[in-house]
């Protein structure tokens, strides 16, 4: 599983615009040689999270917007299937394995599920439901 945000931390020292090519051409280069004929991401409410003023320049810097225009083009060009799942759909907060929804802070980086007992990476739980999310999403593109 790919998580689009956390690809957009290895830009290595090239420009911005060159580096968000490299990043998509990855990511589609992943689905071509896994013949996964779709991505999923999810809507961030970007303008949101930059109230937070602790985070606000690390995720003003990462330019959202531009890595998902170059998504859903590189997508359209090579013929893959974009989800989008909505902002609300809590991803991160929910269990992949037995579905129990808990709130969970930011700092928390594993999550540990009261009910099943499952402890897992975060993210990975995340990409976890982001995948089993496909069939209930309120906005696909491609």
């Amino acid at each position: 599983m790919i998580r689009c945000h956390r690809l957009l931390g290895a830009l290595c020292g090239e420009s911005r615009t060159q580096g968000f090519e490299v990043e998509v051409r990855a990511v589609i280069r992943h689905i071509d040689y896994n013949n996964h004929g779709t991505v999923v991401i999810e809507d961030l409410n970007v303008s949101g999270m930059l109230a937070n003023h602790k985070l606000a320049k690390s995720i003003a810097d990462q330019g959202f917007y531009e890595f998902r225009r170059q998504l859903e083009y590189k997508c359209q060009w090579y013929g893959s299937e974009l989800v989008v799942v909505d902002r609300f759909f809590p991803s991160s907060k929910t269990c992949s394995n037995c579905g129990h929804v808990q709130d969970m802070s930011l700092s928390l980086r594993t999550y540990d599920c009261p009910e099943c007992g499952i402890s897992i990476d975060r993210d990975l739980n995340a990409s976890i439901n982001l995948r089993n999310a496909v069939g209930l999403t309120v906005n696909a593109c491609g």
